[in-house]
């Protein structure tokens, strides 16, 4: 997290450097402008940092643009998106951001399986759904997703929970 900035759209401090896009953005680097990304909206914007330099980011493995908190909470899959038979089954959350998650299951998934999703955040609310979510990533028994799509009041409870992490420490 950047110290000192906050979103231009809703005022959160949780805010990353996210790597230059384009040659607009290259260019305003050298006047010390930067692209940032907030983690609780996913707003991205540009701020002035006098006298700091970055070096050039160079491409990684991760190429994810929110950062992930810890947390274990409990979730549920399906599948139905045609092809192979429909598959359904619990997990646990292992990490979160606005982009997607880590979960933690027995379930087998495959690389680019498509899957709607329900997490249980906190216990006296709804749990929040993601319509589309596709599996990118695939370790023992933990598979990493990114978030495709999900209803705007959707991503709105997932800031906000994700916002009361980050209020009460526990990211």
């Amino acid at each position: 997290m950047t110290m000192g900035l906050h979103c231009p759209e809703c005022d959160a401090t949780a805010v990353r450097r996210t790597p230059r896009r384009g040659l607009l953005e290259n260019l305003l680097s050298t006047a010390y402008i930067y692209p940032y990304r907030c983690e609780v909206c996913s707003s991205r914007f540009r701020s002035l940092e006098w006298g700091r330099r970055y070096r050039k980011e160079t491409p990684s493995g991760d190429r994810r643009q929110h950062e992930r908190f810890e947390i274990r909470c409990p979730a549920w899959f399906s599948t139905d998106e045609g092809g192979p038979p429909s598959q359904q089954g619990e997990a646990v959350l292992t990490d979160l951001s606005l982009g997607g998650c880590g979960l933690e299951t027995d379930v087998p998934l495959e690389a680019g399986t498509v899957l709607r999703l329900q997490m249980q955040t906190w216990e006296d609310q709804l749990p929040i759904r993601v319509d589309r979510a596709v599996v990118r990533s695939i370790r023992p028994r933990i598979v990493g997703l990114e978030f495709l799509q999900f209803q705007p009041r959707e991503k709105h409870r997932l800031g906000l929970f994700v916002k009361g992490l980050l209020a009460v420490g526990r990211c």
